[in-house]
């Protein structure tokens, strides 16, 4: 689900164009998980049409983690992006993008600069991003998916 509170704190990250982690927690004091993606480019491109490339590409980076993921083990590294994504209990997302200048070894770059942050966090050391067994989708608020058995959704 969407939520403009970590929308907000992600964009305001994100227009700073510090690529660097803050630890984040909403009004409830409950702490935020959060990805974190820049890419640059020497090219001079239009601005809208590299958002849309370029958020696709980093959502996939993300995401394609799971290529180094063992089932079954906890947070880690290589793979904290993608575990994030699909932590068992994070279930409201908001991002920011930012568009901007910088100079990167003597050189002009383009660069974009995605934030997503998650509620309630994820990437507990020594937890499984993955809940096992049959969930009752309905006391979390949620459904159970009609096109995946196992997965709970949001209504």
């Amino acid at each position: 689900t969407w939520d403009e509170e970590a929308a907000e704190l992600a964009t305001t990250l994100a227009n700073t164009c510090e690529y660097e982690h803050k630890l984040l927690y909403d009004k409830q004091g409950k702490r935020m998980g959060q990805n974190l993606y820049r890419k640059m480019s020497s090219q001079q491109t239009d601005a809208r049409s590299t958002f849309n490339l370029w958020m696709k590409d980093m959502v996939k980076g993300w995401f394609d983690e799971v290529k180094k993921y063992t089932f079954g083990s906890s947070f880690n590294k290589y793979t904290g992006h993608y575990s994030q994504i699909v932590w068992a209990k994070t279930s409201k997302l908001g991002c920011g993008y930012s568009y901007f200048k910088t100079y990167h070894k003597k050189k002009l770059w383009n660069a974009g600069y995605l934030v997503c942050n998650y509620k309630p966090a994820g990437n507990m050391k020594g937890k499984n991003p993955y809940e096992e067994g049959f969930g009752n989708c309905e006391t979390d608020k949620f459904r159970r998916s009609t096109k995946y058995n196992n997965l709970c959704v949001t209504k």
